[in-house]
Parts: C-alpha cells; structure tokens; sequence
C-alpha cells in the first residue's frame, strides 16, 4: 500500500460508522455492513485515479465528485478546524479534490472510456468524445446493457427494461427517449418547492406479496397487492433541526408511479395502508379506491410528528398494478424567489420575435395551423388567471400557445396545486422549461403608462401594434422613445374623441337604487333629447356638459348596495 494510500486510510478510519455509510450511498457503493467493510469500499473507491478503470468497474461518480463527496460529509460531521479529517483530506489531495498525478495517472487511459449508452437500444459515441457512462439504476446494478436509456435532465443512464417497468401492463405505451427523466429528477420536477437535504430511505420499488392472489376491480382489471417495509435512523440534531418551530426542514415520504401517463407529479396507489412507528397516517385526500386523473396531484406527506430519535421504521401496502417508487428524505420548503433560478434563461428579443413569426406560420408546433398561416393573432396583456395585468410575463418553452401568464401568479398557484401546466393550453411541463416571454413583456413596458391598452396585434413578420391602433407596425428590438410618445399621442386622441361626443348622440341613464327612481332629476335639456329619440346603445360616456346636468348618487348605510342602471328610452 502507497503512503497516500495509508494516509487515507487512517482518515477514513477516524469516521464512525454512520457517516461512513453516508459517504458509502454517495458513491454509489453498498451503504450497509461493518465498519471495517464499509472503508475498503470507500478507499477501492477513491484510489481507482483512471477514468477508464472507473467505467470498467461501473464507479458511480468521476474521481473528482468523488472525493467532493467525501470532503462534504467530512466537514459537515466533524468541521474544517486544524487536525479535524476534513483538514487532513484537503491537505491530501487539495481544496480541488485532484492532484498534479492524478492527471499523469490517468492520461493513459482517458482515450479508452467507453461512451456507449448501450447495444441495440442506444447510440454509440466515440470513445474519445463521450463522456463516461454513469449508471443510476434502481435496480442498484452499475453495469450497463444493451437498450440504455440516459436522463434528459441529470444525464446518468438507466436500463431500459428497468424503467419501462409494467407499461405494457399499463397500456402506458413506449418510453420516448428524448424526453426521459430518470426517478431521481422525476421527484425533484414533481414538485420543485422540495429540495431534498439528505435521504433517509434510498429510493425503493413497493414489491408485490407472495402467495397473494390479485383483486379485480369493477373494470376487469387485476390489482396485485404490494408492500414495502423500510427501517431508517434519524439522529438527534436531525430531529431537532425539523421539529423547530420556524424551520423549514421535514421529514417527508414521496412515491410516484413508473408507467405514470403525467411524468413529474407525485402519485400514491390506490388503497394504501401507512404506517410509522405503527402508527396509521392517510397520505391523500381523495377516496382511497379511486383512481387519479390527469389533471390532479397527491402530495408528499409530513411524517416528522412521527419520529422519534434512533430507529424508525415504515410500512406501506397497497393494491394497485404498476411499479411505485417510494423514498424518505429531509427536505426544505423552498420560496418562490428560490424557484426562479430553476427556469430557462429569458430569450432575447431577436429570438422571440422569430418564435411569434414561426407561431403565426404555424411551424412552432405549438399553437399555429400548417394550412390557416394567420395574418396577425392578437393577445392579452392581463394574465388568464387573476384578470389582472401581467407584472412579469411567462411562458412554458413547447407547450404554450399565444396566451402568456404571471410568473408570480402561477408560481404561487404551483406552490398550491402542484401543478405545472400552461392555464391556457393545459399541456403538463416542468419548472425547467418554464421562462419568462421577452416580447410581451418588451410590449408590457412601453404600454405600461397607457392603461387604456390590454391587447396588442402581432403579424406575419413578428412586429406589434396596440388593437386598433391602424398607423403602422412597431419592430419590438427597435422600440425607442420617439415611439412611446407616439403611442401615447394615439392613446390621448382616443380618449379625447370619446369623451367630446355631443349631447345628441348620446343615450341617458338613470340610477335606481334601493327603490327610488332619479328619472326625475335629469335635465330639461336631457329631456328633450330622450323625447326626441336621439340616442345610443346603454353604455356610452356622457359628455361634460351632460355630466353636470345630472345630480350626483351616493348610497350610504349599507355595506354592499344594489345599484341597477336603467334605459330610460325603453322605460314608460
């Protein structure tokens, strides 16, 4: 053994066994066992430098996440004082976590990492290119196989038979590869308010009773029950961290269903029996027999009043077709200025004046027509949920149409419902395809001022104009002062044209309220022009003139007042 080798060693000695097997489950290694079994896995680990070597033996992480792993349990137990093992680590292999031979060591064999996702199943890349396959599988297998299928969001690999579970079953039909998410990004999207601190139980396939014969529900189909039972420790600090009371820590039980139709949403099984320290708990709220729509979402469900320091232990039993996914983590409650840095980044203006071109042709995919090739769409500065005008206009990348909406609105929504869905297209997304539309909100700030406009026209070639507005087209990257004082000349003419309408194209109305009529206190002048016939629709604005003829209503002594306008050319 080499003297670095013997020096870490004696580090990873020092650790107990608890953190031991923290490091263990970071690395993708068994996290059970003795102590002694437990730091051979650990150091096998840590002393493989070739890059290569570590793909061969189906190693979780690079060398470099590696012993960052280690560093980060090693000074969040014992500290980063002078002497501690987080010290002694760092003065080993450097605040970097690599040393000047580890790149000697393994330049040799960098060339020769195999960058397959697989057989048949996957697309080979050059072993030069590629990066190194990491396989998280919740099978626990590191090795990989034939049909490889790697995570659109994380880009560790999964085997595709392990991940197709019981679709075929399900009638959930193929995996699109292009869209996979693997389980541990699943639950992260599913709810991004969670950020998961540390887990308790690794992730974990409920298993189906044996010698239990299947139920079959009124539809005909076969149910298997299934069951998982699961013992984990919670040490005091970590108790007394989420038991505090403005903490935003918990302990908090996920699952979600493999074959789900709606990817990233939490989804418990049907009948479901959960117990904690034998103590009974209902993880939804909706009849334990009925099945979930599309459209809804279970949540995750707060154990934390139900532990106790030391050992705990859970069961679940269900009875439900399909492959469920159940974990354990300590998690914070995030707020909605920390979902914010999760999204896409905003688009510039040249980009998003091209996507309302190609929306309007109808090649975006999303809300055009191939055959119609619109003119000009219009669309709406106030936001579809409150009605209100949008402060911070958003939009789902792919799967929303011309109606944009409030970020803030919709996060708070999302932090409700837990829904990550377009509220006008209703087609289901993530948090990571969520950004914020430059061009409404380019349109937004230069008719801030001007709250007559809350709609705007949009045409063939991605230039704007307010609805009615008929002098012209404005390039929205082209915006500048000079238009603005345009825009508001416009805004002032219409305002002025309507409220200089004469007394005789106008049509008058009285107030009633809590039963008397004010016909009586119109003007002579006012009268005369009912009598003659000389009116509009009910709704128009009265001029100034007609305005001061009139005796102002003020109703008082009731909190909510009923007020009825009536038209005084169609009453007697």
């Amino acid at each position: 053994m080499s003297d670095d080798g013997a020096l870490l060693r004696s580090i990873i000695q020092r650790m107990k066994v608890v953190h031991l097997a923290e490091v263990a489950r970071g690395l993708g290694e068994t996290h059970y066992g003795r102590k002694q079994e437990l730091i051979d896995r650990i150091v096998r680990n840590l002393e493989v430098v070739d890059e290569a070597a570590r793909v061969s033996r189906s190693y979780r992480l690079p060398l470099k996440e590696a012993r960052a792993c280690v560093d980060r349990v090693l000074s969040t137990a014992y500290g980063s004082a002078a002497g501690s093992p987080a010290q002694m680590f760092r003065l080993l292999y450097g605040p970097d976590g690599m040393r000047a031979s580890d790149a000697g060591d393994g330049a040799s064999g960098a060339g020769g990492a195999v960058g397959a996702e697989g057989g048949g199943g996957g697309k080979a890349h050059a072993s030069t290119a590629g990066p190194p396959v990491v396989v998280n599988c919740i099978c626990k297998n590191k090795g990989t196989m034939p049909g490889m299928l790697r995570c659109m969001h994380c880009g560790t690999s999964q085997h595709g038979s392990c991940a197709a579970g019981e679709r075929e079953k399900e009638g959930a039909g193929a995996i699109d590869a292009a869209t996979y998410f693997c389980e541990t990004c699943r639950f992260k999207l599913a709810d991004p308010f969670v950020h998961v601190r540390e887990e308790l139980v690794p992730m974990a396939n409920m298993r189906e009773i044996p010698g239990m014969p299947p139920i079959i529900d009124s539809k005909g189909k076969y149910h298997a029950r299934i069951k998982i039972e699961q013992q984990f420790y919670v040490a005091a600090k970590q108790l007394a961290m989420c038991n505090m009371k403005m903490s935003r820590s918990r302990v908090l039980v996920m699952c979600l269903q493999l074959e789900d139709e709606v990817v990233c949403r939490m989804h418990w099984p049907k009948n479901v029996q959960m117990r904690v320290n034998n103590m009974s708990i209902k993880p939804y709220a909706r009849g334990v027999g009925s099945d979930m729509g599309i459209n809804q979402r279970d949540n995750v469900v707060d154990i934390t009043r139900m532990l106790c320091q030391g050992r705990n232990s859970i069961s679940i039993t269900a009875v439900h077709s399909g492959t469920w996914v159940l974990r354990v983590v300590i998690a914070d409650r995030l707020k909605l200025e920390e979902i914010k840095p999760m999204m896409m980044r905003e688009e510039t203006l040249e980009e998003a004046r091209a996507r309302m071109a190609m929306l309007l042709a109808g090649t975006d995919g999303v809300g055009g027509d191939d055959e119609l090739g619109l003119e000009q769409v219009t669309f709406s500065l106030k936001d579809p949920m409150t009605c209100m005008r949008m402060v911070v206009p958003a939009r789902f990348d792919g799967a929303s149409g011309t109606q944009a909406f409030d970020l803030d609105s919709f996060l708070s929504m999302a932090d409700l419902n837990r829904k990550w869905q377009d509220p006008t297209t209703l087609k289901n997304s993530t948090v990571r395809c969520m950004r914020v539309d430059a061009f409404v909100r380019e349109v937004d700030r230069w008719t801030k001022d001007i709250t007559s406009v809350t709609n705007f026209e949009v045409n063939a070639a991605g230039d704007w104009r307010p609805e009615g507005y008929t002098d012209g087209w404005f390039d929205v990257r082209a915006m500048d002062a000079s238009a603005q004082e345009k825009l508001k000349s416009w805004a002032q003419t219409q305002k002025e044209g309507s409220s200089n309408a004469t007394d005789e194209t106008l049509d008058y109305h009285a107030v009633r309220a809590e039963g008397i009529d004010f016909r009586n206190e119109v003007s002579e002048a006012s009268s005369a022009l009912l009598s003659a016939g000389k009116h509009i629709h009910p709704g128009a604005e009265l001029s100034a003139s007609t305005r001061n003829s009139l005796i102002p209503l003020r109703v008082t002594g009731k909190k909510r007042p009923v007020v009825e306008v009536i038209d005084l050319c169609d009453s007697d």
